[in-house]
């Protein structure tokens, strides 16, 4: 929650991709998820798409919750 707060420059409750990239190194850095494969492979693109599930651009905390999920 944390990570994705400070990773969320605009304030938007939304990560876009400059965003997620961000959130994405932070979580690799605190060991969470597989953010360490997303970096480690440079899959930062593949995975914001997997995620983006309403296609329009920008990551919610629901979508991130609901990936979690599956």
């Amino acid at each position: 929650r944390e990570n994705f707060q400070q990773a969320d420059k605009n304030d938007d409750r939304k990560l876009n991709p400059r965003e997620f990239k961000a959130f994405i190194n932070a979580n690799a850095e605190d060991d969470i998820g597989r953010a360490s494969m997303v970096r480690r492979f440079g899959a930062y693109d593949r995975a914001f798409a997997r995620l983006d599930a309403d296609k329009d651009g920008e990551i919610t905390r629901a979508e991130l919750l609901a990936a979690r999920q599956q």
